[in-house]
């Protein structure tokens, strides 16, 4: 079915579009159009016994089904996903849509979101494993040695993800370059042994709520009681040592980070 607003566009001129009375007709056809789509969910959502209505809703929705959501606990999230949307782009709903795709309430997890500030510092928006949203500044030296061109590129950002301990999903092998370290099933992540569609689900929620014109340089998965501390080298991989010719990591290999 075509959208009211886009049926009432293609039957105005060009020149009445551009006129009060034309956005007042758009107005009116969005509020329209947004009673007939509650109606639509409630006769497709019902009470719960149409499920399969929720995922590709939901997608429409850009809000993705947490790791252990009911069915109608992620029903009543998609009916409020215009109140959602309006937070869009802020540090704590990126960090908080995460937690909640981790279903951090129950799990224990906790979210920060790092904003690149001059001087080799970054803003921290984090979200506590009980849902406590805090705000700090501190030292952030991601690449001010490896790259230092880039100390003005106010929009990277990076996500941190706080596992809770004894979280047997997300186990951390020593770090290891050879065939022993690659996961035993090609559904997991090299490393960590993350079922892949979590780390799709945990990327598409970032680039759907991330601001425009921003770039999330990495999402960095952390054991338990312990934040990473880049020293300034940590924008390569690796690096090649003088004196013995071979590659060696640049980044702590206690945590896993995830480029997009």
């Amino acid at each position: 079915m075509q959208p009211i607003t886009q049926a009432i566009l293609s039957v105005t001129t060009r020149w009445m579009q551009d006129t009060v009375a034309g956005r007042l007709w758009g107005t009116y056809a969005a509020l329209w159009e947004a009673e007939n789509d509650a109606c639509v969910q409630a006769l497709t959502l019902d009470d719960g016994t149409n499920p399969t209505a929720l995922e590709p809703m939901g997608r429409s929705r850009e809000i993705v089904r947490a790791r252990f959501e009911s069915d109608y606990d992620y029903a009543t999230r998609l009916f409020r996903w215009t109140t959602a949307h309006l937070e869009r782009g802020s540090p704590e709903r990126i960090a908080r849509a995460v937690w909640t795709y981790l279903d951090g309430a129950h799990g224990g997890f906790g979210v920060t979101y790092i904003e690149r500030l001059p001087g080799n510092e970054g803003r921290f928006t984090h979200v506590d494993g009980d849902g406590t949203a805090s705000e700090s500044i501190g030292p952030w030296n991601w690449d001010g040695i490896s790259h230092p061109e880039r100390q003005g590129y106010w929009s990277d950002f990076w996500i941190l993800i706080h596992a809770p301990a004894g979280t047997s999903m997300y186990t951390y092998p020593p770090y290891a370059p050879d065939a022993s370290d690659w996961p035993s099933s090609p559904d997991v992540t090299w490393g960590q042994d993350i079922p892949l569609v979590h780390r799709d689900n945990i990327m598409q929620l970032i680039e759907w709520a991330r601001p425009c014109h921003t770039n999330v340089v990495s999402v960095i998965w952390c054991p338990a009681g312990l934040t990473p501390s880049p020293d300034g080298t940590w924008g390569e991989f690796g690096y090649m040592d003088p004196l013995t010719g071979i590659t060696m990591p640049a980044r702590d290999p206690d945590f896993r980070y995830w480029e997009p």
